[in-house]
């Protein structure tokens, strides 16, 4: 061979970084371990230019910085609201060794099994105030990771299809609200999108291209299958989907036995999740057994087909109707289905399915856009092996189009639903600047009257006043609302019509925009409440003394 093959994908960037476009003569790409090339793809044969790796990476360096821009500048505005605020408790509040307990549902590690969070709590501990917008910037930075692995693991032996599909996915995951996250600031949903989609590029360039790849996609693949496995229940049991698809594939030959491994670590993991899960919980949860309970008794009482008949579900229905539609197109113009884009398609309908437990439409919330995330990534997969050498040259060229014009409509409707929304925005947020400068001042002057082992209710829009050591609960959470009776401090806005109903508390500091109330009497149901949180945590978990 004129060149040898490069091991590992780190001297795949650090080749490209050193020159713009190689030519090389390559045999045809080797039989895997699989016993034949599934995609029927090629190396690149003498004189094709690749495309340079730089560009690529400074495109998606450019999308994440102008997304996190947006991110960040949300956060000096107080755009978000409770999530992102919850997990920086959270991961607060275990580095002091409660673990998962926040004041909001009382233990996060009670709903979701998030483990992956906990790689973060070193970060926390470094970052401390500024976790929260370390937090902001992780979905920018996957988002920009997981389609440069999609365009290094594809670009080997098909540069053109590796361009087009990151310029698509660069447009239409990189600048939608799903990314941006606009009310909620950050959910690891999100972040499990980009690595199921990062797990599935890795994997199938080790499946159909290992001879070019070399060992490198297949470490890749083994860091994004555990980031996703191991961020939530939900993606524990989406893998599940995913790896028993695969092992049923007789196409993939003698990686069946490795699909079924991780198959059986994917269960290990959500049976692990589950008694995690079980024993987080407290009577302050929301558990998402209520959720499934409440979808199977709208499946068979008939309220599901009403539901999705709704004027609000029609965009949602229309997505995955047309989502099958284009991917079953592309699989007969291919004459046959790629094995890892039918397992990633497959997740992602699973994903867009368990949004309906919370009659959730919106494709842009944490519900749904791990699955477009997936789905996108199923359909450019799936393209790649229609333009396999094999295939006719008219349904190659036919699949193409059909890909462009299928993602230029739903980025197009994207753009129409979402740009001007987020230009308001952007344009709203830049005049509330000055105000909220205002407002840190006097929620600083309060906050030297609060002690930081006490619990303080504040309204949701001000948390990010509060990220710097407090015990925050979300009004009326801590006072009257699970975990209700908590709360030793309030903070409200002069204008908020609960100011005048606060019969346990009193005022005592206020400015021109917020009034300081502290606790002066627990009456028998806020008495209740607080002995049962104090059981569970500790006196010490909301500064009660021993």
């Amino acid at each position: 061979m004129a060149s040898e093959t490069r091991t590992i994908i780190c001297n795949r960037v650090i080749a490209h970084a050193g020159a713009w476009t190689v030519n090389e003569t390559l045999k045809p790409a080797e039989e895997s371990e699989a016993g034949e090339n599934l995609s029927g793809a090629r190396r690149p044969m003498h004189g094709r230019r690749r495309w340079p790796l730089p560009a690529v990476i400074v495109a998606l360096a450019g999308a994440a910085v102008a997304a996190s821009a947006v991110k960040l500048k949300g956060l000096a505005e107080w755009r978000y609201t409770s999530d992102l605020f919850t997990f920086d408790q959270m991961l607060q509040q275990t580095l002091h060794g409660r673990f998962g307990l926040e004041y909001t549902y009382g233990n996060q590690f009670g709903d979701h099994a998030w483990l992956t969070m906990l790689a973060l709590l070193p970060v926390k501990a470094v970052a401390g105030a500024r976790m929260a917008s370390i937090l902001l910037l992780l979905g920018p930075l996957t988002f920009a990771l997981g389609v440069l692995a999609f365009f290094i693991t594809s670009e080997a032996t098909d540069a053109v299809a590796a361009a087009a599909a990151s310029l698509i996915m660069l447009l239409y995951l990189g600048f939608g609200e799903g990314l941006l996250e606009t009310i909620y600031g950050f959910a690891p949903d999100i972040i499990g999108g980009f690595a199921a989609l990062t797990m599935a590029a890795a994997l199938e360039a080790t499946l159909e291209r290992r001879r070019t790849i070399g060992r490198g996609a297949g470490g890749l693949f083994i860091v994004a299958a555990l980031v996703f496995i191991l961020t939530k229940e939900e993606m524990a049991l989406l893998a599940i989907l995913f790896f028993s698809v695969l092992a049923m594939d007789r196409r993939i030959g003698l990686w069946r036995s490795s699909a079924v491994r991780w198959l059986a670590v994917s269960a290990g993991v959500l049976v692990g999740d589950l008694v995690l899960i079980r024993i987080c919980q407290s009577p302050w949860n929301r558990t998402d057994l209520a959720l499934i309970r409440g979808l199977i008794h709208r499946a068979f009482s008939g309220q599901l087909t009403l539901l999705l008949a709704s004027a609000g579900a029609r965009p949602y229905v229309a997505f995955v109707a047309g989502s099958v539609l284009c991917f079953a197109t592309v699989c007969m113009l291919a004459g046959r289905v790629q094995p890892v884009a039918q397992a990633l398609a497959a997740m992602g309908f699973a994903q867009l399915a368990f949004s309906l437990s919370v009659s959730d439409f919106d494709l842009t919330t944490w519900h749904n856009y791990p699955g477009v995330t997936m789905l996108t990534g199923a359909m450019l997969i799936q393209w790649r092996a229609a333009r396999a050498p094999g295939v006719a040259s008219r349904k190659r060229a036919l699949a193409g189009l059909f890909v462009y014009a299928a993602l230029l409509v739903e980025l197009s409707a994207m753009a129409m639903v979402n740009g001007p929304r987020l230009w308001q925005k952007w344009r709203t947020d830049t005049a509330r600047r000055a105000v909220v400068t205002v407002w840190n001042g006097e929620i600083s002057a309060l906050q030297s009257h609060i002690g930081r082992s006490n619990v303080v209710s504040i309204e949701p829009e001000t948390a990010a006043a509060w990220t710097d050591g407090f015990r925050i609960a979300f009004f009326p959470r801590g006072v009257s609302m699970s975990p209700a009776g908590i709360a030793d401090y309030v903070v409200l806005s002069k204008r908020s019509a609960a100011a005048s109903r606060l019969p346990e508390f009193e005022m005592i500091s206020s400015t021109s925009t917020f009034v300081l109330y502290r606790r002066i009497a627990l009456a028998p149901p806020s008495r209740s409440w607080r002995r049962r949180f104090v059981e569970r945590y500790g006196a010490g978990a909301i500064g009660a003394g021993p």
